[in-house]
């Protein structure tokens, strides 16, 4: 599936399959939309209404983990006029790799359709950087991207995506290669990630707290994997938000013994963040 043409641009072919439907969320589509209506119903009343730049969002099976993105999900889609791009910025579990991969695939499907990848941004912005490459076969195995897109394509269903799977970068790498996304208004950048793993339920409490107050007060060299599986895009992300006028709000913080028969001793967390940008004209009425 990925290759380059002569002149070195991004030849794109073919859709990426589903995979991991009727194991991390329903495969039958009908039953598929009855959940993601339950997910996204309680949505938070009173979000700011301010651009959201920003969306950490949990990427373990629905049954654990769809109630806080279902949440997030809902305060995206107050904007989704606003939404025309989405970079997707997810862990890379299957591939030993350093740097990021990029996919060459036309569209990623999903049970709801697919969703086409925004190959002008990946090409322009991405395409010439020596750090990332071409690897749709880490594309086809990878869940961490997978698991977003019924929501994706049932919130935003204009949205074009720019996947990116992340094994190992400094902040400053990753700032570079985001620049572009940051500074689009229309652009989204979301970040696949899971909390802390395997942790006894006194500890994923106290780590919950302490790991929300961190990304909250923009500590972006504090975040270590073992805290987040997106802790790369995390840091970077919240470097950006540090240098800029922009605040993050928890939705939600919850663990896996919270959702299931999980044991006390093999806890998992689960967040939802949102990041805001401050409009100048919020910041001449102070």
């Amino acid at each position: 599936m990925q290759s380059v043409d002569e002149q070195g641009g991004l030849r794109m072919s073919g859709l990426r399959p589903i995979r991991y439907h009727g194991k991390f969320y329903p495969a039958d589509p009908a039953v598929l939309i009855q959940s993601l209506n339950v997910y996204l119903k309680p949505q938070r009343v009173g979000l700011p209404t301010e651009p959201i730049k920003v969306a950490i969002i949990p990427h373990a099976g629905y049954a654990y983990s769809g109630r806080i993105a279902g949440l997030v999900y809902a305060g995206l889609q107050t904007q989704k006029e606003r939404i025309k791009r989405i970079v997707l910025l997810a862990p890379n579990h299957q591939f030993a790799h350093v740097g990021g991969l990029i996919s060459a695939y036309e569209a990623f499907a999903s049970p709801l359709g697919a969703i086409p990848l925004d190959h002008d941004f990946i090409k322009t912005h991405w395409l010439p950087l020596e750090q990332l490459s071409l690897n749709d076969a880490a594309h086809d195995m990878e869940y961490s991207i997978e698991v977003q897109l019924p929501f994706i394509r049932y919130t935003l269903p204009d949205a074009t995506l720019a996947p990116l799977l992340l094994s190992s970068s400094g902040p400053e790498t990753l700032q570079a290669l985001l620049q572009a996304a940051w500074e689009d208004s229309a652009t989204l950048i979301l970040i696949s990630s899971d909390l802390y793993h395997y942790l006894p339920r006194t500890q994923a409490i106290q780590r919950g707290m302490q790991l929300s107050r961190t990304i909250l007060e923009h500590r972006y060299t504090q975040i270590m994997p073992e805290d987040a599986c997106g802790a790369i895009a995390i840091n970077a992300l919240s470097h950006f938000a540090h240098q800029n006028n922009s605040y993050w709000l928890n939705l939600a913080t919850q663990h896996s013994q919270q959702t299931s028969a999980y044991p006390h001793d093999q806890v998992v967390g689960y967040g939802g963040f949102l990041l805001f940008m401050i409009s100048n004209d919020h910041l001449s009425m102070k």
